[in-house]
C-alpha cells in the first residue's frame, strides 16, 4: 500500500489541549501531494486527546496491531 507515514506528531505540554493537534493533522494531509498514497500513523491506545482529535479530523481507526514471532529455523 502506498503511504505516506507518520511516525511522530508532538506539541509541547504547554499547546496540549487546545485542540491543536486537530489542525496539525489536518494541515499536514492538506501539504501532501495527491498521488494516490494515504496518510497513515498509528496512535498509542491510551492516547486519549490525540485519538479524538484524529478523528476529529477523519482519520479512520481500522484496526490495531499484529505481532507475529518470527520462525527461528
Amino acid at each position: 500500500m502506498p503511504a505516506y507515514v507518520v511516525q511522530e506528531l508532538v506539541l509541547a505540554k504547554g499547546f496540549r489541549g487546545r485542540g491543536l493537534g486537530l489542525h496539525l493533522t489536518t494541515l499536514l494531509a492538506r501539504a501532501l501531494t495527491d498521488d494516490g498514497r494515504v496518510l497513515v500513523g498509528t496512535i498509542h491506545a491510551d492516547n486519549r486527546g490525540a485519538r479524538e482529535a484524529a478523528e476529529r479530523a477523519g482519520r479512520v481507526d481500522v484496526g490495531g496491531w499484529i505481532q507475529v514471532p518470527l520462525a527461528t529455523d
